[in-house]
């Protein structure tokens, strides 16, 4: 990046993009599922892994994160929240501030998924090995790796949640949203921990501002009320000092070239074809 020029176009959306890219969200039934499922897969992989001690590490690791996710289900289960009414409204945290107990179950997990996600990058660059030193087992190496990949994108997944969760920033930077929703499906009830950025301006500036040689951010909407500084403000770039702001003249003269002209057309738009023979109707006189 520090050797690179980004040139970001549409970057109206850059904002909330990035906002979409960092918000993460995992059900607590299927994460207990995923390590279930990836506890299966290291013990068909053990045969072409260096140490059986690394995997029974991972192994007694997600263990506790399965632990830690029934305990946190029955804790859930009986929160008069979600108890008291058949359709119980998402529980949101005032600010991002989770309660006492919940910010310490939050702190565990966070270590917890960080470390399964580090484990399991060691075991899929073992298996990248040993595929040189089995060429016979290719197949089944290449299998394994790609099972195992498939399950590390959950993995990485649910460290991000609990990463969110458990983090407290300080004014003026944005809160972290975080919510928990309860789902019933046929008779179990499971609960979507959820959470989100409010605004991408803390993580843009460090991941990407603070690397890059240099950027350039284009698009026809960039101003609001006339001004920059909404821009600035979604983006980061209101924290930074080298940030030149440039309004163009378009260089097409709309006043004398252009011409608006609004028909009285009966088709919504949404029926395209009905739409579509207006417009064909319309076009010739226009023209």
């Amino acid at each position: 990046p520090n050797q690179s020029l980004y040139c970001i176009d549409e970057a109206h959306h850059l904002g909330k993009k990035a906002v979409g890219q960092f918000a993460a969200e995992h059900s607590l039934l299927q994460a207990q599922s995923w390590l279930k499922k990836t506890t299966e897969l290291l013990n068909r992989c053990l045969s072409f892994l260096p140490s059986a001690d690394a995997v029974l590490l991972t192994q007694d690791t997600m263990q506790a994160l399965h632990d830690e996710l029934s305990q946190l289900h029955a804790i859930l289960q009986n929160e008069p929240r979600f108890t008291e009414t058949d359709n119980p409204a998402p529980w949101l945290f005032e600010q991002g501030l989770l309660p006492e107990g919940l910010a310490v179950v939050a702190g565990n997990m966070a270590l917890m998924s960080a470390s399964v996600m580090k484990q399991l990058t060691t075991c899929g660059e073992a298996l990248l090995e040993a595929r040189k030193q089995h060429p016979d087992d290719e197949v089944t190496i290449d299998h394994y790796s790609s099972e195992l990949g498939m399950v590390m994108g959950q993995h990485e997944r649910m460290a991000a949640v609990w990463q969110h969760m458990a983090q407290h920033v300080e004014p003026p930077t944005p809160p972290i949203a975080k919510w928990i929703t309860q789902k019933r499906e046929a008779k179990k009830v499971d609960f979507m921990i959820s959470a989100s950025p409010i605004s991408a301006a803390s993580a843009l500036s460090q991941t990407l501002w603070q690397k890059v040689s240099a950027a350039v951010l284009t698009s026809a909407t960039l101003r609001s009320l006339g001004k920059f500084d909404l821009l600035l403000q979604q983006t980061g770039l209101g924290w930074l000092d080298d940030v030149r702001c440039v309004a163009l003249p378009s260089p097409f003269d709309f006043a004398q070239q252009g011409e608006l002209y609004l028909p009285p057309m009966q088709a919504n738009p949404r029926d395209s074809a009905a739409h579509t023979a207006e417009i064909i109707a319309v076009l010739p006189t226009l023209i």
